[in-house]
């Protein structure tokens, strides 16, 4: 895996982290597409940009390059020095989750709501595009469940988006067939 940074729209480039091999492994050796299942399995890599946190319009460009290896997942990316957040007793949406997950495109989406409103559920793929679209009023406050079936999917990575009012949670859901 390679970081590479441009201040200059992508007319030049800085390699700024590269790891391979063993220094990515996180399991076990697999002849079949890998598909991380627990959090156990992910490492940390932080990489230092302080050279431009003056700049703007910074690209930051990710690049896998294999040698017939396995897939590689990246995830939770922050930029920035600040860490920000909601206190999650503020909250009006909690205890988000989706399960089975992965699964092979029928999965239930459960979730607390504290609120009666109008509550809508997103699924896009990595492009950004909306694969599943649901907007209910919600009638009372407490757990909720929906079945949702979309075996149509193709195998990859998805983003479930759940939302009301200004408050959104976004969960990765991962299909496989």
């Amino acid at each position: 895996m390679i970081v590479l940074v441009s201040k200059y729209c992508g007319v030049n480039w800085t390699q700024v982290f590269y790891r391979t091999g063993t220094n990515l492994v996180t399991g076990t050796t697999q002849t079949t597409p890998y598909i991380p299942t627990a959090s156990t399995v992910w490492k940390v890599a932080n990489i230092g940009l302080p050279t431009y946190t003056t700049s703007s319009n910074v690209l930051i460009k990710i690049v896998n390059v294999t040698d017939g290896g396995n897939n590689l997942y990246v995830d939770n990316i922050n930029l920035g020095a600040l860490i920000t957040g909601v206190n999650e007793n503020e909250l009006v949406i909690n205890d988000f989750a989706i399960y089975p997950n992965p699964n092979e495109g029928s999965f239930t989406v459960t979730y607390n709501i504290h609120d009666n409103e109008d509550l809508a559920i997103n699924i896009t793929d990595l492009l950004g595009r909306v694969v599943y679209s649901k907007v209910e009023k919600v009638q009372s406050s407490g757990s909720h469940h929906q079945q949702i079936n979309l075996n149509f999917m193709q195998n990859g990575i998805y983003n479930v988006i759940i939302k009301t009012g200004e408050f959104v949670i976004n969960k990765k859901m991962v299909v496989t067939k």
